[in-house]
């Protein structure tokens, strides 16, 4: 009982009392009344109206905590519906990852298809390049067969040079005469 009377009331709400007049009364402390012996109708109205009043607080301290426990449960749902938002878009991350992965897989598939349809493709004189070795080796073919191509270039740039000196000396000569 000492617990109910330190709570505060939240929420009372006083009578409205229309058409009187209160500002012209001293509302003052008033003369205690003679203690009166309580027959047993009057013991009962008044543990009656103790347990009322006892009800009336835990009835509001019951409501309070009904409104927390709403806020509570609401939160509850806010957070359940975040959850459930990302669940939702790690699935779909997982997915997309797995269709990236799966495209990559395929790529990957077919450039190794046309590898082996080259290497496939290299019969007979064709050396098959495995090692850095093989591919040196190439190179250094390649650029042998490439000096020599540059060398009948100069030899052909000569000739096409003599060719177009005597030709031009042949008009000198023909336009001279």
């Amino acid at each position: 009982m000492l617990e109910i009377g330190k709570r505060k009331t939240v929420g009372v709400k006083l009578p409205v009392l229309i058409g009187r007049s209160f500002d012209r009364h001293d509302f003052g402390f008033s003369e205690p009344a003679p203690a009166v012996q309580l027959i047993a109708r009057d013991a009962f109205v008044a543990d009656v109206s103790i347990k009322i009043d006892q009800l009336c607080a835990e009835i509001r301290n019951v409501s309070r905590d009904l409104e927390i426990s709403k806020g509570d449960i609401a939160a509850l749902r806010d957070e359940s519906e975040r959850n459930f938002r990302f669940v939702a878009f790690q699935d779909a991350d997982r997915r997309t990852s797995a269709n990236r992965h799966e495209a990559l897989s395929k790529r990957l598939e077919d450039v190794k298809r046309q590898v082996d349809n080259i290497r496939g493709q290299m019969s007979g004189e064709r050396e098959s390049y495995n090692s850095f070795e093989a591919v040196s080796k190439k190179l250094c073919e390649l650029s042998e067969f490439e000096r020599q191509f540059r060398g009948e270039i100069r030899k052909a740039r000569l000739s096409a040079y003599l060719f177009c000196g005597s030709v031009l000396m042949w008009l000198f000569t023909v336009l001279a005469t």
